[in-house]
């Protein structure tokens, strides 16, 4: 199997048990759809640090060249979750995407940097429901007990 961007030979490899082919000639990375984000995460893990919710992740420039698969079909271009920080290209037809080598990392600190930001807004509305509950709570609490005291109902 050849490399799609250099034409080097791809080598088979696991990333913490995730099945790639590699292309020592460009450090591209070649992955079946349903390993995508297995592989992000376990490439995530090997980071020495994470990136912060506000970090700035510059984009990879793309040469705007149609890739083939190794199969021979022409490969579509797309940023990476919506944006355009990395362009992976991707086969429909074999379920495949290549990441090259130089967007590797921008892909993954995105990746996290787009989860961090997800668990923080989630702790965030956690904290809002429960200060909510808790003011429900106290007015439920008070009704029930200006009820019993005779002070009327709801």
């Amino acid at each position: 199997m050849q490399c799609p961007r250099c034409e080097q030979p791809l080598r088979a490899r696991a990333v913490s048990k995730v099945p790639v082919h590699h292309c020592a000639g460009c450090d591209g990375l070649m992955v079946q759809l349903k390993h995508t984000v297995q592989l992000v995460q376990a490439l995530g893990r090997q980071l020495d640090e994470q990136p912060a919710i506000d970090e700035h992740i510059e984009p990879v420039p793309h040469d705007g060249v149609t890739l083939h698969c190794p199969a021979g079909h022409a490969m579509t271009a797309s940023g990476y979750m919506g944006a355009r920080i990395a362009i992976i290209d991707r086969c429909e037809r074999c379920k495949v995407l290549f990441i090259d080598g130089p967007e590797v990392e921008p892909l993954v600190r995105q990746y996290l940097r787009t989860k961090a930001r997800g668990d923080d807004r989630r702790a965030h509305l956690d904290q809002q429901l429960a200060e909510l509950d808790k003011r429900v709570t106290q007015m439920l609490m008070t009704r029930a007990s200006n009820n019993m005291m005779g002070g009327g109902g709801f």
